[in-house]
């Protein structure tokens, strides 16, 4: 059989600064917007063979689609990111809201049907950095996760969510940097 697959990955993002001084502080906000499409067209297919005399011949049979199908996602991202700076300290938060649409194209010999699907949600995070002194600086954060359900999976199935935490440090020394996050 073969794998014949075709992929696409595009989109289009643009970004937008601004460094505004509000209630006493000085913001870096980040705003975003992006639009991807991606899809995965299979065309596979099944040939089928005799062996004779240690050879490998074609029975005379036609080749078998086994697989013909094509998995699309359009997606519309929006995002506003902050950054404020006070004494050593660096506060950034950000909330990102993503608008997925998914479809399943299905032609295979057994199936022959679409499957659409939509997902919106509001993914926000927080984080902290404290300049120690000029190589050694301590961070924390909380942000949510999210992975939307592919293409032509059972309504049942739920998107992946989580929270994450994270905590660690980073040193800078010239040209050597680590950082160690957990």
């Amino acid at each position: 059989g073969n794998n014949d697959r075709e992929y696409v990955s595009q989109g289009v993002q643009f970004i937008a600064n601004w460094d505004p001084m509000l209630w006493g502080l000085g913001h870096e906000f980040e705003f975003g917007f992006r639009y991807h499409q991606d899809y995965i067209e299979r065309k596979h297919t099944t040939d089928s063979f005799l062996m004779s005399d240690g050879q490998l011949v074609t029975d005379g049979n036609a080749s078998v689609a086994t697989t013909t199908n094509k998995d699309s996602a359009d997606a519309i991202a929006l995002y506003i990111h902050d950054k404020v700076q006070v004494d050593g300290w660096t506060f950034t938060s950000g909330l990102r809201a993503e608008f997925i649409e998914t479809t399943r194209e299905d032609r295979s010999p057994a199936n022959n049907a679409d499957i659409d699907a939509e997902d919106a949600v509001v993914i926000p995070g927080l984080g902290v950095h404290y300049q120690i002194n000029d190589q050694l600086g301590l961070l924390a954060g909380i942000n949510k996760g999210f992975s939307p359900v592919g293409p032509g999976q059972d309504s049942d199935i739920d998107p992946e969510e989580s929270i994450n935490y994270e905590a660690g440090f980073r040193y800078y020394k010239g040209a050597f940097s680590t950082e160690l996050i957990g």
